[in-house]
């Protein structure tokens, strides 16, 4: 998140910039619109690369079983449901 607040804040930094010569009114008016290009394409980034694997295995309670350690996987010991 602090990426994203990062490059919005120098995406608007160089619209303002690059339309400075227009006049201030207009750079002042294109910053925000430079800035939210900016964090949408960090956003974006960060949405497309690769999620690191939290995947790790580790003993279960039984002590002989192994489990996944993610909440969304089946447990290991639970009753059919």
């Amino acid at each position: 998140m602090l990426f994203i607040l990062v490059s919005g804040v120098i995406g608007a930094g160089a619209a303002f910039v690059m339309l400075w010569p227009y006049g201030g009114f207009i750079a002042c008016c294109g910053a925000p619109f430079g800035g939210g290009i900016f964090a949408g394409l960090a956003a974006l980034w960060l949405g497309r690369r690769p999620a690191a694997d939290f995947r790790r295995k580790v003993p279960s309670a039984s002590g002989n079983e192994m489990c996944e350690n993610r909440a969304s996987r089946i447990k290991v010991n639970s009753p059919p449901e």
